[in-house]
């Protein structure tokens, strides 16, 4: 035990002061940004369905996934309990956060915190929240794909090298999307190795960023053959959802449309699937965006080094918002869509900046209207980067009060449904029921929320008319109004009655009826 608490207590020593302001910074604005779902039970959708398992899994290729869930299943039992896995999710970002700042070189407290304010409340976590169930699994996942990119930086040997190649796998069996969060990590490695030693021949760069593909590489190419293995022993095959069952093919006749696709989602199309909805986080985006490009011009030409280490560097920098939005290259799938969950390498949009402020107030000074030119640049990108966060907050608990009204209008929508079947003439507890026309109900008195349009994030896009006609609002009136009778699956021969065909449809007077011993609700 001893021996235990030296080792301990030895870690935290060695543990920055820059790394311990991260940690703290995440859990802060992390609370104020999530504790509104941390204590709630906002669950519906897919989440109403998984409150006992972790979603999908080996269907979607999501083999490590798969393996978790057979454990927790078989140990302490999965429920999706918000406040445990809110916390676990935030010591995953954290302690990512913390070897992401040591990845690149971040040397300034308050950058520190800065980073990991916004890794906490980027609205990719709000969504990936929505999925409470699986959503410290998912950030189990950013995590190892972090560490492996950590022990291939600072172990330059072919044993953590392997490591790194099984650490990228685990990630990828676990959620593929983060996979891209290894791809623009490796690609600012290079840039920051370089900013540190633009003199050093050019070759040490490239062979450096040829070791990181190799290893990226080999990982997906391990996890496509683990995947296949898992497939066959668990006799499950892939799902055709998001185009999985095409996972080992890639059309690259469509290779320069996905590129394309990838710049365009990212400057165009500047949304970002809901991240950025409303007029003024566009503007701050797209601010935090241009200013960058000018610091980057910036700090190029300003550095003294070789001219073939600033071609390569302008190079990457050309090609960071392909990395950046790298999910696009991940399938040429015609089923293949991007959604907010799958787009968390965006926040290195706003970490950028940090790595090249830190840098520019390293170089050189020049003459004055250079200094005073620098420091405008960087005050005006300081300004839209430590507002930029707080604009995230306020929208993380617009999301998290949308979802409390739903939850709240539609648990009141059925338990109103469940008073009026139970107050049917005839009614008798024993009696079955049959529903006819469901998921097709037209309620002209459910409330409008108008105000909650602009909230489309993934697993928040949804109002009161999808939650009553969502797939999963059988599980939802089980869990929620505590209502499950029993349930007459043939419906074809009371959708052929007379009697049936002259009812109207709920919620007018008449659309619940006791027909032959069963009752019948007629949504549609």
């Amino acid at each position: 035990m001893g021996s235990l608490e030296v080792y301990l207590v030895n870690k935290i020593k060695s543990v920055s002061r820059q790394q311990k302001a991260l940690f703290i910074s995440v859990f802060i604005s992390g609370l104020f940004a999530h504790g509104y779902m941390f204590v709630n039970n906002f669950t519906y959708h897919d989440g109403i369905l998984s409150i006992h398992s972790m979603g999908a899994t080996f269907n979607l290729g999501r083999f490590i996934l798969g393996i978790i869930e057979i454990i927790g299943k078989n140990t302490l039992g999965l429920y999706s309990v918000p406040l445990f896995h809110g916390i676990i999710s935030l010591l995953l970002i954290a302690f990512s956060g913390m070897l992401i700042i040591e990845i690149l070189h971040i040397e300034g407290t308050l950058s520190a915190v800065y980073i990991g304010i916004m890794m906490a409340v980027f609205p990719v976590v709000t969504s990936i929240f929505a999925f409470m169930y699986t959503s410290s699994a998912y950030w189990c996942a950013l995590f190892v794909n972090v560490l492996a990119v950590w022990l291939l930086v600072y172990r330059q040997n072919i044993w953590h090298a392997l490591w790194s190649v099984g650490l990228i796998i685990i990630g990828l069996g676990i959620y593929q999307a983060y996979f891209t969060v290894t791809i623009i990590l490796f690609m600012l490695s290079v840039m920051v190795e370089m900013l540190k030693d633009m003199g050093a021949q050019s070759r040490k760069f490239v062979f450096r960023g040829l070791w990181y593909l190799a290893a990226m590489g080999v990982g997906l190419i391990g996890y496509l053959i683990l995947n296949k293995i898992a497939g066959i022993i668990t006799g499950i095959g892939m799902s055709s959802y998001q185009g999985m069952d095409k996972v080992n093919t890639l059309d690259f006749s469509k290779l320069f449309l996905m590129i394309k696709k990838a710049y365009q989602k990212f400057i165009v199309d500047i949304s970002w699937c809901g991240i950025n909805e409303t007029s003024v986080q566009k503007v701050f985006t797209f601010g935090v965006i241009l200013l960058t490009i000018l610091l980057i011009i910036f700090v190029i030409a300003k550095e003294n080094g070789l001219i073939a280490n600033k071609i390569i560097l302008i190079t990457l920098s050309g090609i960071l918002p392909m990395g950046l939005n790298s999910i696009y290259l991940l399938s040429s799938s015609e089923s293949y869509s991007v959604h907010a969950l799958m787009r968390y390498a965006l926040v290195f949009t706003f970490i950028v900046p940090v790595i090249f402020i830190e840098k520019s107030e390293q170089l050189e000074k020049g003459s004055g209207e250079i200094i005073i030119f620098r420091k405008k640049l960087i005050n005006v990108l300081l300004l839209f980067l430590w507002i930029t966060p707080a604009i995230f907050i306020y929208r993380d608990n617009a999301a998290y009060l949308k979802a409390d009204f739903l939850t709240q209008q539609t648990a009141t929508w059925f338990t109103v449904l469940e008073s009026e079947i139970k107050g049917t003439e005839g009614y008798r507890d024993e009696l079955p029921v049959v529903y006819i026309g469901e998921r097709e109900v037209e309620d002209y008195s459910l409330t409008k929320m108008p105000y909650f349009d602009n909230i489309t994030l993934s697993g928040f896009e949804q109002d009161i008319v999808d939650l009553v006609n969502n797939y999963a609002w059988r599980a939802f009136v089980e869990r929620h109004c505590g209502y499950a009778p029993e349930e007459i699956w043939d419906r074809e021969k009371y959708e052929k009655m007379d009697e049936v065909r002259q009812m109207p449809s709920y919620p007018d007077k008449g659309s619940i009826k006791v027909i032959s011993d069963t009752v019948v609700i007629k949504f549609s």
